[in-house]
Order: structure tokens, then C-alpha cells, then sequence
């Protein structure tokens, strides 16, 4: 079993968008979907995306104008055509298949495609095809295609193409929406005889350029074929017109630079394309110079699973598409973690909490690129003053959704595609995405010890995130609490309150956060001189420090019989009817849309999308909640945690795709076969398309990257305490080995676990880490492997039985 390949053997109309996504190329930098190169049919849609380009559009929706942000498609740098005589473009949907395999080569980067078909005439050919979006060179792109005859005589014509007539029409419920986003600036051929062509986004006015380099020869003399050059309104295309004969090939290689005007150190963006192309190497060269810098993206990344199903090639296609999402590329870039990646335009490439879950991966693997994602909050941190201060709050409050400039850019309306009715999207309620980001910044800091990043810029974010929860925490003196009002949880069906107002009553996520961030925001000021320096600078006055101890002493949580209650109210709900739904629909995933369509209302019932109350244990250990809620006055007891988790297991549809990942890590330490399952179907979620058909719209990068931290985090039990690293590895049953690299204060560690032992290896060192291995202090040295060896009688808990003394490991190890 080769787990480096994702493969297709046959060719399925009705599967072709989740394919494009599953088969997308990507730099970081940019992303071209997996459509096919020769792709008439408008089953295909071959979306090219630019990391952080956006530009807004208006719409009337329900007699209402509202306005949308979208991340651009741009021209499809991919367009291929051929006819054979004086048929019609060649179209795969209308030939009859001999032979069909897509190869997606996780390890390579590249993207391998055949085709053997035989048209109503019965002339039969071979279609061979490689591309690449280069991870050596970020504006360039390569696509290598053959056509071979297998018994057919006469002129086969070529056409390539640039053409500015593309939307954004990838989404189904967004059709009724504005979609047009380019405007043609100048297209044409340069003495090279090179296409080019320039756009703007008509709304942004964002330049960006495309130039193409292509190169039609025969098997014959290899001698390259002048082209026909022509143009209309929209686009610039190229002919060849190629006699061919049985046996013969007609070979064509292309090269595409793209440049925009947001990129760093360019003039001027059609002059940086050209000089691209220009100074781009041969085809070949750029392949190969590709597979060398994914082979260090691996060296750095890969997650190696010994199981005995189809894990460890889908932990790798997660990791693809979560380097192709995100790359060191985009560290030079102002660009935050898209939900959904660069992939497709489901959620309009905006960036939501999920960097909560993203994060993770680029903390251990790639710090630089993290704190770049943290520098794109940063960077629209006046935008979330101005958004906290035009809603009455101090500090600074981040959109719930944010896309170029840190405005809210949630949508005011949105599509029931269960009802085909427009209604008001409240999400724009969800204040936790502020806790998320401070939750972020400490993460960082905490693994890390950035005290550069965190002097210059993340205390500050901090800092002005506490303001803000202060001043949205109100104190009710009938109950001698402070509450928040007002805001949604992460669980989306709940809107509005028991009153019918908008938002909800003391979301108990978003209340335990609250004073989570504020006693960090202390810890802060109170460990740092330069930090105490800083809140003195922002007016963080005594006064206000003592209202954030009051805060952290007083907030109401609510709890009813032994449950932490999502919010206020919640279990005055309906109870809900699963049976009854279960058997009349066949997935409930979305189900408030389906009772929308109803005419019901999901804020009725007790019911959840995802974990919201839960999600306090899936960001901080046990010992920590039960320390806070301690602190607030509240005596819980042990059996709070379990409690809670199995009420809302019951009650939880799984909206989100995030909603197994956490169940998953919540349940694994009691129940590990429900973990398993949970983890499994989170694990082959996109791939086997398990929403209802959202993968062919984008990935879902916090799952995939989710499915990597139950690894780190739940399997391996890596976690910091007291500038300690722990690691507490416990196996399931379905892996026999797992070994990976990650870093934790500048130094690089690789750890490997089997049923009998956990190893530890220091490849790089820059201070030293005291590190607590199954409790033990061990101080690891540089290239000796530290191991221990463990009792396995049971699958859940693992004992350290002895050391076994360190030993040298000499093995070439590839610095980054």
C-alpha cells in the first residue's frame, strides 16, 4: 500500500468538484483546483486562488442590498483545448473511457493525470498530463500535457488561453449573488510570443497579472511550433494547428507566472510577471526544484503511522493540504488562516476562529509562519478598536468573520438551501473568536517563548481583548455577578435567548474565556516589567486591574444538576425528537436548516451543532477549569466533566466537522472505542465528503488540522505546565507506531511511540527544556535517543517500567 498516493481509476461526472478540491495544488502563496487541463464541460470548475486577494461586491437579496467579500477567482492559467478535425472541443464527458487514473503524489506536490478514451468515430487517443504549483518559486506554475494517437490521421488543433470572463460561482447558495469581480486592464502577446494578461478586482483594485509561456512540439523533431495569436474582449489565446499520424505525440509545456499588486518588492505587476517567466527555468528544472522543497516541508512535518487501514495516507493528505493552504511562503504575506483553505469559496476564504485549531500545526512545525498569523490580527487591530468602540466597548473586538481589512465581514443574510429562503445571519454574535485569538497569542507564547513577538505586538492584542471583555462583563448586583449578554456561542443554532432577543444570556464558553484571558492578561502584567510598562501605556489603569480580579472572582457560570449549562436557560429548552428525525431524514448534521424549513425554530430545543460548553475542556486541562470555577465560588466536584460531556453527546448533531475532533480528544481518556469512531469519522471527513457535499466547495483545514492534534495532543500528550514540556503517550489500539518532529522553545524534537516504549530525541538545541516524560524529569542531549519502556496490559493507561540507557543516534538529519 503505497501511502504517499491518493488515486482514482475511474472517472465519476458526479464526483468531479470533490475530486477538483482533494486534488488541489497550492503554495501558500496561491492554489489552482484539480480541475482537468481539457475541461469543456462545466461539470469542471477550475477555480485559481490568491492567498489574502479579496474584493467586495453588492447584491439585493430579499428587497435588502447587502454587500460581500469574496476571495477572487482568477483566469484558469490551466485552459487547454484540442479538436480532432473539425469536431468540437474535445470534452471527456463525451467520449467513451478506456482507461482513467488522477494520481495526486502527497510527497511530490504533483498532481498525474491519463486518459485513454475513443470518441462516437472510434479515434482513439492517450491524454497524459503533470503540473505543479511550485513550492520553490511561488508566482510559478508548470503544466506538462501529451497527446498521443493511437489510430487516427489528420490535424489536431491546440488552444490555450487567458480570459478574464470568470466568477465566482462555486457555491450554489451564493448564485443569486454578485459574482463578477475582474475588470480587464490589457492583455497581449510579448516578443517571446508569451501571453499575458492584466486584471483588476473592481472593487479592491488589485492588480493582478498573469503571463504564460507555452511550448507545442511533436515527437518528430522536438522543434517548437509557432503559434496563432489572436484575442477577443476578455482573453488572449494561442493556436497550433499539428498533422499527426498513428503512434505519434504532440507534446505541450506550460509555464504561468502570477504577480498581484500586494506582493512585496515589485515595481509594477505585469513587469515582475514577465521578468518571472523570463528568468523561470526549463519545465523540468522547476520540477524538480519543487520536489526538493517539499521533500524539507516533509523532513519537518510528516506524521509517520504504522496502522493497519488508511490512516496514515489521509494524516498525510491533511498535512498536503494544510502546507498548501499555508506555507513559509505566506509568512511574507498579510494572510490569516482560511477556513476552508485556498481550495474553493465556501465561506468566502474569510478567516473565522479556526485558526484556534490551525494554529497548532504551524506552532510546532513552522513558528515563523505562525506568528505571521498572528501578525494578520495585529495588523487590523485599529479596525477592532474602531469595531468595539462603534458598539459601545472598550479595547478592542475582532469580527467574528474578517477577510482583507479586519471589518466584519459576515454576511448580513443567508441561504437556507433545506427552505430556499434568505434570513438574517446573526453569527456576527460570536465575541469568542476574541478569546480564541488571545488564546492563540499565549499558545504561541507559551511554546515558543517569543518575548520579542510578544513585547512588540501580542501583548498588546492581549491587553486591548481584556479591555474589551471587561467592558462587555456587566454586573448584576441581585445575583453578586458579573454576566455577558448578548453573544452566541460556537454552537450556531441558538441565536436568540429565551426572550426572543438577539444573542444569548451567559454563554458559559465564551464566561470561563473571559476570565481565562483576564488572569493571563494579569499573569502578564504582573511577570514582565516591559508588559506592566505597556499596560500602563494603554491606560490599564489599577482601577481596571481590579476589575478584572473582581471579574475573574465573580462571573456567572451556569450549572444545572451537575452540568455546565451552554447558557443561561438552556435546559428550560425542549427536549428534542431524534428518533423521529432519524427516521425521516437521512442526515441531521444541518438540522437547523431542516427545521427552518419546517418552520420551527432550533434556538427551541436542546440541541447543539457542535461542542460549545464542552470546548473550555478541549482548550484547557481539567485541573485548570476546576481551579477557575473553584475561584468563582463553584463547587463541582470530579464528575462535572463526564457529566457534561455525555449530556451534550446526546444532544449534538455535528454540524461542524469540528465537532467529532473535539468530541474525539473529550472522550478518549474514558471511552475509547466512542473516540475511535468520532476520530475515524473526523479523520475521513473531506475525503469521503461526509457534510452533504461541502468538500467540492473547500476543504476544511481546522479538521484536518484537528486530526493532527488529537495525535500531538491526546495520543502523545504533549503539553506545557510550568515551563515544562510533558509528554503522556497512550496508544489506541489501531496504531502499533507513530513517530514525528516538533518544536517547543527553538529546540526540535522527534519522538517515537510503540506499544512498548516512547523514544526522545533532541536533533536541535537552543536552551535548555526540562522535560517531564510520563512524569519523570529527563534532560535529553543532543542526538541521544532517551527511551522508556512502558507496560501496555491495558489500552489505557501506560506506566514508565525503566530506562533504557541513552543511545547515540548518528542519522543525516536535513537542517531547515
Amino acid at each position: 500500500m503505497n501511502h504517499w498516493i491518493l488515486s482514482y481509476r475511474n472517472f465519476n461526472p458526479e464526483e468531479i468538484r470533490h475530486r477538483e478540491t482533494l486534488l488541489t495544488l497550492g503554495n501558500g502563496y496561491m492554489a489552482t483546483r484539480g480541475a482537468m487541463e481539457f475541461c469543456a464541460s462545466d461539470k469542471h470548475y477550475a477555480g485559481t486562488y490568491l492567498a489574502g486577494v479579496f474584493n467586495q461586491l453588492e447584491s439585493t437579496v430579499a428587497h435588502k442590498r447587502i454587500t460581500n467579500e469574496d476571495m477572487v477567482n482568477i483566469p484558469n492559467w490551466l485552459s487547454l483545448m484540442f479538436q480532432m478535425g473539425d469536431e468540437d472541443w474535445f470534452d471527456v464527458t463525451q467520449v467513451h473511457i478506456l482507461h482513467f487514473r488522477e494520481q495526486l503524489h502527497l510527497k511530490k506536490g504533483l498532481l498525474k493525470r491519463t486518459c485513454r478514451f475513443e470518441d462516437r468515430k472510434g479515434r482513439r487517443f492517450i491524454v497524459n498530463s503533470i503540473r505543479c504549483i511550485s513550492q520553490a518559486h511561488p508566482h510559478l506554475s508548470g503544466l506538462r500535457c501529451t497527446v498521443f494517437s493511437e489510430n487516427w490521421s489528420g490535424t489536431i488543433k491546440i488552444r490555450t488561453s487567458l480570459s478574464a470572463a470568470v466568477s465566482n460561482s462555486g457555491v450554489l447558495r451564493y448564485q443569486g449573488l454578485s459574482n463578477h469581480h475582474l475588470e480587464v486592464v490589457s492583455k497581449g502577446i510579448t516578443p517571446k510570443q508569451e501571453i499575458y494578461l492584466h486584471i483588476r478586482t473592481i472593487d479592491s483594485r488589485v492588480d493582478i497579472t498573469q503571463t504564460i509561456k507555452t511550448s507545442v512540439y511533436t515527437d518528430e523533431d522536438h522543434k517548437i511550433l509557432a503559434p496563432h495569436s489572436f484575442a477577443d474582449d476578455t482573453a488572449i489565446h494561442q493556436e497550433w494547428s499539428i498533422n499527426i499520424v498513428p503512434y505519434q505525440r504532440v507534446h505541450i509545456a506550460k509555464i504561468c507566472a502570477v504577480v498581484h499588486g500586494k506582493d512585496r518588492a515589485i515595481y509594477e505587476p505585469l513587469q515582475e510577471s514577465m521578468a518571472q517567466i523570463n528568468n523561470a527555468p526549463p519545465l523540468h528544472k522547476l520540477i524538480g526544484e519543487h520536489l526538493v522543497a517539499w521533500k524539507k516541508l516533509w523532513d519537518q512535518t510528516d506524521i509517520q503511522l504504522q496502522t493497519n487501514g488508511d490512516e496514515q495516507k489521509l494524516i498525510r493528505l491533511h498535512i498536503f493540504h494544510t502546507l498548501q493552504s499555508i506555507s513559509p511562503h505566506s509568512a511574507q504575506l498579510d494572510y490569516g488562516a482560511p477556513a476552508r483553505g485556498l481550495h474553493g469559496e465556501a465561506y468566502r476564504g474569510h478567516v473565522f476562529w479556526d485558526e484556534l485549531f490551525i494554529l497548532p500545526f504551524y506552532i510546532y512545525h513552522d513558528p515563523e509562519t505562525a506568528k505571521n498569523l498572528l501578525m494578520y490580527r495585529y495588523h487590523r487591530l485599529p479596525a477592532a478598536r474602531e469595531l468595539a468602540q462603534k458598539y459601545g466597548y472598550q479595547g478592542a473586538m475582532f469580527p467574528w468573520q474578517s477577510a482583507s481589512n479586519g471589518e466584519e465581514t459576515t454576511q448580513q443574510w443567508h441561504l437556507n438551501p433545506q427552505s430556499g429562503q434568505w434570513g438574517p445571519d446573526l453569527s456576527h454574535n460570536q465575541r469568542h473568536v476574541n478569546m480564541a485569538i488571545a488564546y492563540s497569542i499565549w499558545r504561541y507564547y507559551l511554546i515558543t517563548q517569543d518575548v520579542s513577538f510578544m513585547r512588540s505586538y501580542g501583548a498588546e492584542i492581549f491587553f486591548d481583548i481584556a479591555k474589551f471583555i471587561s467592558s462587555i462583563s456587566q454586573y448584576n448586583s441581585l445575583k453578586n455577578k458579573f454576566e455577558i449578554h448578548g453573544v452566541m456561542g460556537p454552537d450556531e443554532y441558538h441565536e436568540r435567548g429565551l426572550d426572543g432577543e438577539e444573542g444569548l444570556p451567559n454563554n458559559a464558553y465564551t464566561n470561563l474565556m473571559a476570565v481565562w484571558v483576564l488572569s493571563k492578561a494579569l499573569l502578564l502584567i504582573k511577570s514582565h516589567y516591559s508588559f506592566a510598562q505597556l499596560a500602563s501605556k494603554m491606560h490599564i489603569t489599577a482601577a481596571e486591574q481590579q476589575r478584572w480580579q473582581k471579574i475573574c472572582k465573580h462571573m456567572f457560570i451556569p450549572i444545572h444538576e451537575g452540568v455546565i449549562s451552554q447558557f443561561e436557560g438552556y435546559h428550560l429548552l425542549e427536549e428534542f425528537p431524534w428518533d423521529d428525525y432519524e427516521k425521516s431524514y437521512a442526515q441531521l448534521e444541518r438540522l437547523d436548516r431542516i427545521l427552518k424549513a419546517e418552520g420551527k425554530e432550533p434556538s427551541h430545543f436542546q440541541i447543539a451543532k457542535q461542542p460549545d460548553a464542552l470546548m473550555i475542556y478541549y482548550l484547557l486541562d481539567e485541573d485548570e477549569v476546576t481551579a477557575m470555577l473553584t475561584h468563582l465560588g463553584l463547587k463541582t466536584g470530579p464528575e462535572l466533566k463526564p457529566r457534561s460531556i455525555d449530556y451534550y453527546l446526546k444532544r449534538t448533531s455535528h454540524g461542524s466537522t469540528l465537532s467529532k475532533i473535539v468530541f474525539a480528544s473529550l472522550l478518549y481518556p474514558s471511552n475509547r472505542a466512542a473516540a475511535d469512531k468520532l476520530y475515524h469519522a473526523a479523520l475521513c471527513s473531506d475525503f469521503a465528503d461526509t457534510q452533504g457535499g461541502t468538500t467540492q466547495e473547500g476543504i476544511h483545514l481546522g479538521v484536518m488540522v484537528g486530526t493532527m492534534s488529537f495525535l500531538w495532543h491526546t495520543v502523545s500528550g504533549i503539553t506545557f505546565k510550568k515551563d515544562q514540556l510533558h509528554l503522556k503517550p497512550q496508544l489506541p489500539s489501531w496504531i502499533t507506531r507513530l513517530k514525528f518532529r516538533f518544536f517547543a522553545r527553538t529546540n526540535l524534537y522527534e519522538i517515537e511511540i510503540d506499544s512498548h516504549q516512547c523514544s526522545l530525541l533532541l536533533l536541535e538545541q537552543h536552551r535548555p527544556l526540562p522535560i517531564l516524560l510520563f512524569d519523570q524529569l529527563i534532560q535529553p542531549t543532543l542526538n541521544k535517543k532517551i527511551t522508556i519502556e512502558f507496560n501496555s496490559a491495558t489500552d489505557k493507561d501506560f506506566s514508565p517500567k525503566n530506562y533504557i540507557k541513552a543511545q547515540n543516534d548518528n542519522r543525516p538529519y536535513l537542517k531547515h
